[in-house]
């Protein structure tokens, strides 16, 4: 049931993003909302243990005239324990400065939370945000780097994250979390993978394929 469910919201992922770029008529001027695709996927990976992961990758964007919304979403289902896990992000802010207001939603094993702060943007699809909730505030950078060009382009990307509890039962502890990720393309859109996930429990080591689209 719950690889249904990731299933059904990657389908409605998509079939929003291709509704939204759908070109609006004028005569001879730019119209808005414009709709901006950036570096979205499906993966499919297996840890050490034999672990299955499916992975959807979103990161879009809508302009106006003065402002753009992104949408930066990792969202995770784990077959082993049946479970999905994600984040998603949303930024709004002027479209050609790099500080904007983000929110945060986070969906665990068990809990969801929602947070709210900044963003810097450093790149196309990368930036760190801090965000808080008033229990914990939490910085999280995700950072793209294309390491060789060629027949087959490899490419990193690099995730981590902090974050500080001030109240609760970790009141005073903070969680440390980063991936690292390698990827080759065999083409324009199919690629392989290995990913390494560090954290203050033992790390897990991956490698899988995926679709670019």
């Amino acid at each position: 049931m719950k690889m249904y469910t990731w299933l059904r919201n990657a389908v409605l992922g998509i079939g929003t993003a291709v509704m939204l770029a759908a070109p609006v008529a004028a005569d001879n001027v730019k119209t808005y909302p414009t709709f901006n695709k950036g570096y979205n996927t499906v993966e499919a990976s297996a840890d050490t243990k034999g672990n299955k992961t499916y992975r959807l990758t979103t990161n879009n964007s809508i302009d106006f005239e003065n402002f753009t919304i992104t949408h930066n979403g990792i969202n995770n289902y784990f077959s082993a324990i049946d479970k999905i896990k994600g984040t998603n992000r949303i930024a709004v802010g002027p479209k050609e400065y790099p500080i904007k207001a983000v929110g945060v939603f986070k969906l665990g094993a068990k809990t969801g939370y929602l947070k709210g702060g900044i963003r810097y943007t450093l790149s196309k699809t990368g930036f760190l945000d801090v965000v808080t909730n008033g229990d914990s505030i939490e910085a999280g950078v995700v950072y793209p780097m294309t390491l060789v060009k060629g027949d087959i382009p490899l490419t990193g990307r690099i995730i981590a994250g902090a974050e500080h509890y001030m109240t609760g039962k970790k009141k005073g502890k903070t969680d440390l979390v980063s991936e690292l990720e390698l990827n080759a393309f065999l083409n324009d859109s199919l690629f392989g993978f290995g990913r390494a996930t560090l954290s203050s429990s033992k790390p897990k080591y991956e490698i899988g394929i995926g679709v670019k689209f």
